[in-house]
């Protein structure tokens, strides 16, 4: 089975094989308003993502609370465009590889 990540700098990114794991997904919310509780009502878990639509900021639960990881969404996409950066990069060393 293979799964499609979409397009890196011209790229077709797929995982090629998918597993399972015990450990639960992470959730993504959209609100003005820090979550208490996970869209299905569940407790918040480590991981768990939150965009402040109201200050544009992304935060991450952790076992302590809410950590903003964006100042903005400037630094968000700046963040973005740097992974695809190092993505790229990465598959450029595994053809050069012969990977």
């Amino acid at each position: 089975m293979s799964v499609p990540l979409g397009n890196v700098n011209g790229r077709n990114l797929v995982i090629a094989s998918v597993g399972t794991s015990t450990e639960p997904a992470s959730n993504y919310q959209e609100s003005n308003a820090e979550p208490i509780e996970r869209t299905n009502g569940g407790d918040l878990l480590p991981g768990d993502m939150w965009y402040n639509s109201i200050t544009n900021v992304l935060s991450i639960f952790t076992s302590t609370g809410w950590i903003s990881v964006t100042k903005n969404t400037d630094d968000l996409e700046m963040r973005v465009n740097d992974l695809e950066n190092q993505v790229y990069a990465i598959e450029q060393r595994l053809d050069s590889a012969g990977l």
